[in-house]
C-alpha cells in the first residue's frame, strides 16, 4: 500500500517541519469556506464518480467537465454499466471533450475494475496506477479524495503553487514538486488539505495575476517573500503551429449521409467524419485556391467514384486546434441519388447514416458541431 509520511531525509522536511502544519490548517480553513460546490466532491459521491470526474478532468476544465460528467453518471452509475456498452456509444457521449483515448482507457478501466476488483474502484495506489490511462497524478487524486489516503497530489495548480509557495524556480523536472508536496502533506484528512491545495492553485494562486492578497497562507509563501511570484513559474515558450487545410464534402441521399470512420493511423481514430482531403493552400490568392478546391472536389469525387462530388456546394468553414495543429476544414454539401458506391481497400469505413441516427455515433468536436448544424436544419426543414 502506498503511504507517504514525512522522512527526515527529505529535502524540504527540515525546513517545513515546523510549518507544514500551520500552512496546512490555514488552507484547509480557507477551502471550507470558499470551496466551489462540485458534485464530485460531495459526501454521497461514489470512488467511481470521482475516479470519472479525474479523467475527464486530464487536459480539460471544469466548467467543460461538468455537463459531461453529470450525463455519464445518469448513463453509466457503476463500472459494470460501463464495461458493458459498446465503445461508440461511450465516444458518441465524450464527443466535444477531446483527448478521445481517455474514453476508451476508462472503459477499458471499467472493465478491469469488473474482472480484478468485483466492479469497485480499487483502494490502493498502486491498483489505481495500474488502470488504463491512469498516471501518478490520478492514482494520487483517486487515492486521496475518494479513499482519503496519504498521498500527495501535482497537476497543473498545485504545481504552479506548490512552486511558489517553496520558491522553486526550477520546474523542469517534477520531482522536485512531488517532493515538496509529500513534505507538506499532513497525515490527518489529506484528502481535504489536497482539495484545498488544488483549489488554491485554480481560483487564487492562478497563472497570471494571482490574487495574492486573498491568499490564505501568503505569511507561508516564499516566492511573495522574495518577490518571485510572477517569474514563478517561468513562461512556456510559444511554439508556433502547423497550419492544415482539408476540403470535406457532406454528400446527402434522400434522408441519409455519408460519413466515414476514420482509421487508425489518423487523428481521431475511430470516430465518424464526412470524407475529406487535405489541401495546400498557404499563401495562394483566391484564384490560385479557388482551382485547389476543384481539385479537391475531383480527388474525393475520384476516390468515393462519386461524380456528385465535383458538383459540390461550398457551406462553411470551421476553424480549431489539435496539438500543435491549426486546422481549417472547408465544409461542402453535395447530393446523390445512388448508394451504389464501389468499395475498395481505400473506401473501406464508408457509411450511409440517417439523420436521426447521426447523434448516435462519435465525432471529433469541430466535426461534430457540424452534424448537429445538419441535425438542427433537417428537423426544422421537415
Amino acid at each position: 500500500m502506498y503511504i507517504i509520511g514525512v522522512s527526515k531525509n527529505d529535502k524540504y522536511s527540515e525546513d517545513w517541519a515546523n510549518n507544514s502544519a500551520a500552512l496546512s490548517e490555514c488552507l484547509c480553513h480557507w477551502f471550507e469556506k470558499s470551496k466551489r460546490e462540485l458534485p464530485w466532491r460531495a459526501g454521497d459521491t461514489t470512488p467511481w464518480g470521482i475516479f470519472i470526474s479525474e479523467i475527464m478532468l486530464q487536459q480539460t476544465t471544469v466548467p467543460t467537465a461538468l455537463p459531461y460528467w453529470h450525463r455519464f453518471m445518469d448513463r453509466f452509475p457503476t463500472p459494470q454499466s460501463m464495461a458493458t456498452t459498446s465503445e461508440d456509444e461511450i465516444l458518441a457521449m465524450w464527443s466535444g471533450l477531446g483527448y478521445y483515448r481517455r474514453a476508451r482507457n476508462l472503459r477499458k478501466a471499467a472493465q478491469l475494475m469488473c474482472e480484478s476488483f468485483g466492479g469497485d474502484v480499487p483502494c490502493t495506489f498502486e491498483d489505481i496506477q495500474a488502470l488504463p490511462g491512469v498516471g501518478r497524478y490520478t492514482a494520487g487524486a483517486v487515492a486521496s479524495f475518494a479513499f482519503n489516503l496519504p498521498v500527495p497530489i501535482v497537476e497543473a495548480n498545485t504545481a504552479r503553487a506548490l512552486a511558489r509557495i517553496g520558491a522553486i524556480t526550477n520546474i523542469s523536472n517534477d520531482s522536485e514538486l512531488w517532493e515538496f508536496a509529500k513534505a507538506l502533506l499532513p497525515k490527518d484528512n489529506p484528502r481535504l488539505h489536497n482539495y484545498a491545495i488544488m483549489e488554491l492553485g485554480a481560483i487564487v494562486c492562478k497563472p497570471t495575476e494571482p490574487l495574492c492578497s486573498q491568499c490564505p497562507i501568503a505569511q507561508f509563501c516564499k516566492a511573495k517573500a522574495q518577490n518571485l511570484v510572477a517569474s514563478i513559474p517561468p513562461p512556456k515558450k510559444a511554439v508556433e503551429k502547423l497550419a492544415i487545410h482539408y476540403l470535406a464534402v457532406a454528400i446527402q441521399n434522400g434522408d441519409k449521409w455519408l460519413l466515414r470512420r476514420i482509421p487508425t493511423n489518423e487523428w481521431h481514430a475511430g470516430m465518424m467524419e464526412f470524407p475529406k482531403v487535405e489541401m495546400n493552400v498557404t499563401g495562394m490568392k483566391s484564384t490560385k485556391k479557388n482551382a485547389s478546391q476543384s481539385k479537391a472536389l475531383k480527388q474525393l469525387s475520384e476516390q468515393l467514384h462519386m461524380d456528385c462530388c465535383r458538383k459540390a456546394v461550398y457551406r462553411k468553414t470551421v476553424k480549431y486546434v489539435v496539438t500543435n495543429h491549426s486546422i481549417t476544414l472547408e465544409v461542402w454539401m453535395a447530393q446523390t441519388d445512388t448508394q451504389s458506391i464501389r468499395m475498395n481497400r481505400e473506401q473501406e469505413g464508408l457509411f450511409w447514416i440517417a439523420t436521426d441516427e447521426l447523434d448516435k455515433y462519435p465525432y471529433g468536436s469541430a466535426m461534430r458541431r457540424i452534424i448537429l448544424t445538419i441535425i438542427k436544419e433537417a428537423k426544422e426543414n421537415r
